[in-house]
């Protein structure tokens, strides 16, 4: 059985993703009224239109392909038929979290995302005021706050993002009640039952908040998003991606990852995110050819300049191509690949490839019979934040060269 070792990982959403992974995607269905004769019919909503739900499918779909300019032109076609609904902000948002989405340290792409939601929020609200019950306030305004509590645990703000989730899920619970039959709601309900279980345990940050929240449940949580991914109209991608998150992340199940990112691979061939992380999931479990075919792929890509397959693409291909080199014994070849990692790390100031990769470095050159460039490059990750021991490592191989 391989061992487990720590990698770098900026995941969507890493923590709390389930209080807070109800993305559009995930509510877009039309609405249900209440059973039985005597209920009264609800307002009427965009999500018992059939033209704006038939549009919605195909949009999403290149978008999840990173075919942003045909994605975005279907979304504001869309858009544009209901000025004024919330579905025209939301709309934009679903493409603005997708910039988010590839490269996860630059934030240039929060202020639009958040005006969005602001907006989307504003005139969910404004049909609220006038009908408590209206559905599309309901969906969209959930939508809304689910988006912005993404974002927030992307940059690290867990409380916000915290309650967020709360107030999503509240939401989504409201109109699950009124859908039973609608699967698509399901993603959330599992997200939040597997997360709320499994992610105080591994983040105990969140253990205060705990009994403030519903109690969760494992098992009915992946029950629940594996029906969704079959089952679903809107959401079944985007369940499978948090499937195969929660398994590489929480699971440390190799085949269920490799499941949920077959599955996704082979309807979005061009998503750069799915590709480098199927490419990630084979270096943890140590099969480090797999990964050189994969990542010399994403480096191709971003050679040629294909959508998403931006520097951080790069930067995550070069630091793998030469961690698996250097682990096969082979440093001169590791060197390189190493070296351009650190260069492009090196205006990160959050990237952990930066000190990760001058501790390879370092042992590359030790390995090779350079020691004193292995003592520099031990001292540069040192200098550094830590991540995933590295500087427990680096102090021990500048008392003890790496032998490789």
């Amino acid at each position: 059985m391989p061992a487990f070792r720590q990698y770098p990982v900026r995941l969507p959403a890493l923590a709390l993703l389930a209080a807070v992974a109800l993305l559009a995607a995930a509510l877009l269905a039309p609405a249900a009224s209440g059973a039985g004769e005597e209920a009264a019919a609800p307002p009427a909503s965009i999500l018992d239109d059939a033209t704006f739900t038939a549009r919605l499918a195909p949009a999403l779909d290149r978008l999840y392909d990173l075919d942003l300019a045909a994605a975005e032109a279907e979304l504001a076609a869309l858009a544009a038929l209901h000025p004024e609904h919330p579905a025209g902000p939301l709309l934009g948002a679903l493409a603005d979290w997708w910039r988010v989405m590839f490269d996860t340290d630059d934030t240039a792409h929060d202020a639009a995302l958040e005006a969005r939601i602001d907006e989307v929020l504003a005139r969910a609200d404004a049909r609220l005021e006038a009908a408590p019950d209206d559905p599309d306030g309901l969906f969209f305004r959930a939508a809304a706050i689910a988006l912005r509590g993404r974002l927030a645990s992307l940059r690290g703000r867990w409380i916000p993002a915290a309650h967020d989730g709360g107030r999503a899920l509240r939401l989504v619970r409201r109109l699950a009640a009124a859908q039973p039959d609608n699967r698509d709601l399901l993603f959330g309900l599992g997200a939040y039952d597997y997360c709320a279980d499994v992610v105080p345990e591994r983040y105990p940050i969140f253990k205060p908040l705990v009994p403030f929240f519903p109690r969760g449940d494992r098992e009915r949580g992946l029950a629940a998003l594996e029906e969704v991914r079959d089952r679903g109209r809107f959401a079944r991608a985007e369940a499978a991606w948090l499937l195969a998150q929660l398994h590489y992340l929480f699971e440390r199940d190799r085949a269920g990852t490799l499941e949920q990112l077959g599955w996704l691979r082979e309807r979005y061939p061009s998503n750069a995110l799915f590709h480098a992380f199927e490419g990630r999931t084979h270096v943890r479990w140590d099969d480090c050819a797999r990964a050189g075919e994969i990542y010399r792929q994403v480096l191709d890509r971003a050679e040629a300049g294909a959508t998403g397959y931006n520097e951080a693409r790069a930067l995550e291909a070069h630091y793998m191509l030469g961690r698996c080199a250097l682990e096969d014994g082979r440093y001169q070849a590791a060197t390189p690949h190493l070296s351009e990692a650190a260069r492009l790390a090196g205006e990160r100031a959050d990237s952990p490839y930066r000190t990760l990769a001058h501790l390879r470095l370092g042992m590359a050159a030790d390995a090779l019979g350079d020691r004193a460039a292995a003592v520099r490059h031990y001292r540069t990750a040192l200098a550094f934040p830590d991540s995933s021991e590295a500087h427990r490592r680096a102090r021990g191989y500048l008392r003890e060269p790496y032998e490789g």
